[in-house]
């Protein structure tokens, strides 16, 4: 007899993680070779960063929190990665999930970390990207089409993971000059 509520709990148990689940998944494909969700955020100062704004460079987004303490490792990876990379068709976009500026500010106080940052209190960015867990990394190119998802921290200044990086920016810069870089060089 005590087998049908222990039956009848998992199976509603299981229906609702499925409806939830479903929920969190939000409405924007994030697979590879989707168009990655449009968004709007702001940051630190108060402007308003789109992803529109980055057409024709490679988007590295990321989503992270202050919380999270693989977050804290990649970042010195991702400022480095931000400077190898300035003054070409790279746009970083580090976004936090966390819920106010003074909890980033501090964070970034603590560690001496400098990344421009932008805000997702509500996390509704996050869920548009079926983020999970944190930190997520999308590489998007010029089109708005997503190339790459990583889940969980990266070397980001491995030798490999840079050349990776830097086919595909290259690849914004054939795309915005019209011919091969490579071959110019």
């Amino acid at each position: 007899m005590r087998l049908k509520p222990l039956i009848f709990f998992t199976v509603v148990g299981s229906l609702a993680a499925l409806l939830i689940y479903q929920e969190y998944q939000g409405p924007g494909p994030t697979l590879e070779g989707s168009p990655a969700p449009a968004f709007e955020l702001s940051d630190e100062n108060g402007a308003m960063v789109s992803l529109e704004d980055s057409r024709g460079k490679l988007v590295f987004l990321n989503f992270w929190a202050t919380w999270c303490a693989p977050c804290v490792d990649e970042i010195p990876d991702m400022m480095a990665l931000d400077r190898r990379f300035e003054g070409r068709p790279f746009q970083m976009l580090a976004v936090s999930v966390d819920t106010e500026w003074s909890k980033v500010h501090q964070f970034y106080r603590q560690h001496g970390f400098d990344l421009p940052t932008l805000l997702d209190p509500g996390r509704q960015v996050a869920g548009d990207y079926r983020v999970f867990g944190f930190p997520e990394t999308f590489l998007i190119d010029g089109n708005g089409v997503v190339v790459r998802k990583f889940i969980g921290p990266r070397p980001w200044t491995d030798p490999q993971v840079v050349a990776g990086i830097e086919a595909l920016v290259r690849a914004e810069e054939e795309r915005m000059f019209g011919i091969n870089i490579q071959a110019a060089r």
